[in-house]
């Protein structure tokens, strides 16, 4: 549909103005035709009542003349020719009992087509009057040729014996409704404007005003703020209309609350299952791992520590030189794959009972203070702030010792020589923290992703077997607990053990 060049309140304001302009053209004209009727009846019936008196007075003289001399003229000086002038008539006649006249003074010419009245007048008792005026509607437009013919027969003494016929000139009529019609219209454009002024004004306060508020309110709501209240006063309509957008707006504020829970839950839903199936993937590879680390145990032990035994004999028994230097190298990569396979051993052995409730705090600076007398951290800085007395955990102490160990040697060597440690912890509702940050290289998403799986690192080779944080994931799991990792390369990277609190 083709969008009006105007707006609502343009459209209705000229409808006002149109409309009461059209009532009250149309009532003013009403009036002044009512008014201009009204003025032409008593004229018409003074002049009427002036010329039966005029017949009254020409009855007797009349009756004097003879039939024979009735056609013969009325002198201008008689008073049935003066009369008629005296009242006003612009033109007159006296026809006696033959309808021929006894005098005529029509300088207009305008008697001549009102000879039939003559004769209605002579067989009755009645004046006869002719109104010739056309109303006009236009106050500039003037009337011409506006008169009226009265024709009154004459009778003395119950016999008649002529009639008087006479023009009344009804110009001065019509310059005074001409007048009227002015006034009438210039009345009619100040009261029309007053009226439009107070209709505008109402228009506006009651309909334009709260239309605008509605249609602001519904651009804030299409915005998103469906926070926004109309007031409900104003005409019985108006105030529906608000109280029905305010409805509107609660139940689309409550739809959107429940939606926005739903996509909450849906999210909660998502991660948990993206937690779980990352959690499924990594139990499956530490199945894998643990099945392939039981058969190398069998496979590769036994031969291995042959292997070991004999080179330590065979080291004992050669002289200074090339031949021992090759066996002690030989021995020492032997003594690699024997702890790589002891490793694998602890990694897929099955967890023992030997949990206890103690403060984790005393087993991180354990693991501080032993790796800070086993030497090899240069310039970094080690920074323990870890509350004592934290809550009491259940696990086996030495696991978590293990975990802290691996966790802080993965961060001096992700550190420069003047880097910084920070060991930091705490409590919450249910649940203990510690964490290790350190202002090293950092690692991208991609790699935070996979660094608990087994067999993954990004040290050089020969530095890391790729199991210290899988076994320390494996024993926080396993105690009902948490490992998060956040990570940003080049400003570093914190591993944040979560455990839960006993008693």
């Amino acid at each position: 549909m083709k969008k009006r060049r105007f707006g609502l309140q343009a459209e209705v304001m000229v409808s006002i103005v149109l409309l009461m302009g059209a009532a009250l053209l149309f009532s003013g004209f009403l009036i002044l035709k009512i008014a201009e009727t009204q003025i032409i009846r008593q004229r018409v019936s003074g002049a009427t009542l002036a010329l039966e008196t005029t017949a009254k007075v020409l009855a007797p003289q009349l009756s004097k003349l003879a039939p024979e001399s009735q056609s013969a003229s009325i002198p201008r000086d008689s008073l049935a020719y003066q009369l008629p002038s005296q009242l006003g008539a612009a033109a007159w006649q006296v026809v006696g009992r033959d309808l021929r006249p006894l005098f005529l003074e029509d300088r207009l010419g305008k008697l001549l087509p009102y000879q039939r009245e003559l004769g209605l007048a002579r067989y009755g008792h009645d004046p006869v009057v002719s109104v010739a005026y056309t109303s006009s509607f236009l106050p500039l437009q003037r009337q011409t040729d506006a008169f009226a013919v009265l024709t009154v027969p004459i009778a003395y003494e119950g016999q008649w014996v002529g009639v008087i016929q006479a023009l009344f000139l009804l110009d001065d009529v019509a310059l005074q409704m001409e007048e009227v019609r002015s006034v009438a219209f210039i009345y009619v454009a100040l009261y029309g404007a007053v009226l439009a002024v107070f209709g505008i004004f109402l228009l506006k306060r009651n309909v334009i005003r709260p239309v605008q508020t509605l249609m602001e309110g519904t651009r804030q709501v299409a915005y998103g703020n469906l926070s926004q209240k109309l007031p409900e006063d104003g005409p019985r309509e108006i105030a529906e209309l608000a109280s029905a957008f305010n409805v509107m707006t609660d139940a689309l504020g409550s739809s959107q609350q429940k939606t926005e829970a739903y996509i909450r839950a849906l999210e909660k839903t998502n991660m948990d299952l993206q937690q779980a199936r990352g959690e499924l993937i990594l139990s499956e590879k530490m199945a894998s791992v643990g099945h392939l680390a039981a058969g190398m145990a069998h496979e590769i032990g036994n031969p291995l520590g042959a292997i070991i035994g004999y080179l330590g004999l065979l080291q004992g028994d050669l002289p200074p030189g090339k031949p021992l230097e090759a066996v002690s190298r030989s021995l020492e990569e032997a003594e690699r794959i024997n702890r790589l396979v002891r490793d694998l051993l602890d990694y897929a052995a099955p967890a023992r009972n030997q949990a206890e409730r103690f403060d984790p705090s005393e087993v991180v600076r354990e693991a501080a203070e032993i790796l800070q007398h086993q030497g090899g951290w240069g310039n970094r800085t080690l920074a323990v702030d870890i509350p004592a007395g934290l809550p009491e955990v259940f696990l086996p102490r030495h696991k978590l010792l293990q975990v802290f160990v691996n966790l802080l040697l993965n961060a001096r060597d992700a550190t420069s020589v003047e880097g910084e440690i920070r060991i930091t912890g705490g409590d919450s509702s249910d649940s203990v923290w510690m964490a290790v940050s350190d202002n090293g290289s950092g690692m991208p998403a991609d790699v935070v992703a996979n660094i608990f799986d087994p067999f993954f690192t990004t040290k050089t080779t020969g530095k890391g077997r790729g199991l210290g944080l899988s076994v320390s994931h494996r024993i926080i799991d396993e105690a009902g607990g948490r490992i998060d990792v956040t990570s940003e390369p080049g400003r570093g990277t914190t591993f944040t053990v979560w455990l839960k609190k006993q008693g």
